[in-house]
């Protein structure tokens, strides 16, 4: 339970005039400095493979790939994930939009897409930026910048390539 303004408010209320307080709450907090303001940049991306694809190519690309993103400066983690309908998704972290700006002009990366056309039917991306960060520890809502929830070293990177597991 945490006391918004007065109010007992739990985890199971999630009315809209309690997110919308939040957020006015929150702002108050950012402008009076007692909050320091997240941001994320957050890239998803899914594949439809080929059904011909030269897998020793894509592992080669996806190897060079993992070295390159994770030596990017701004760069968070990289997660692999497959439902079991066989949907397969990726997901990228940044730090800012100019990081993520970085790694899409990446000349190794940009010389990667040359290579798609053999390895995927479909490749699609979205990027989205984080406007409320918060997590609930204990049953109790606490704002806060989970970056660091996500940072990822380059041998981890490079260990989710070669297992498979995110």
């Amino acid at each position: 339970m945490r006391i918004v303004s007065g109010r007992c408010r739990t985890a199971l209320d999630f009315s809209a005039g309690y997110y919308s307080h939040r957020r006015t709450e929150r702002a108050t907090e950012l402008a009076a400095g007692g909050l320091k303001e997240s941001r994320m940049i957050i890239c998803i991306f899914g594949v439809t493979y080929r059904d011909d694809i030269d897998w020793d190519l894509h592992k080669r690309i996806s190897d060079d790939m993992a070295h390159a993103v994770a030596a990017m400066p701004g760069f968070i983690s990289l997660k692999f994930y497959k439902a079991d309908d066989g949907d397969q998704i990726g997901i990228v972290r940044f730090r800012t939009r100019e990081d993520l700006k970085s790694w899409r002009d990446d000349i190794a990366h940009r010389g990667a897409w040359g290579h798609a056309p053999k390895l995927y039917h479909e490749f699609w991306v979205q990027n989205s930026e984080t406007f409320d960060d918060y997590v609930w520890i204990d049953g109790v809502h606490h704002d806060k910048d989970q970056s660091d929830r996500f940072q990822m070293t380059r041998d981890e990177v490079l260990d989710v390539l070669s297992t498979g597991r995110s």
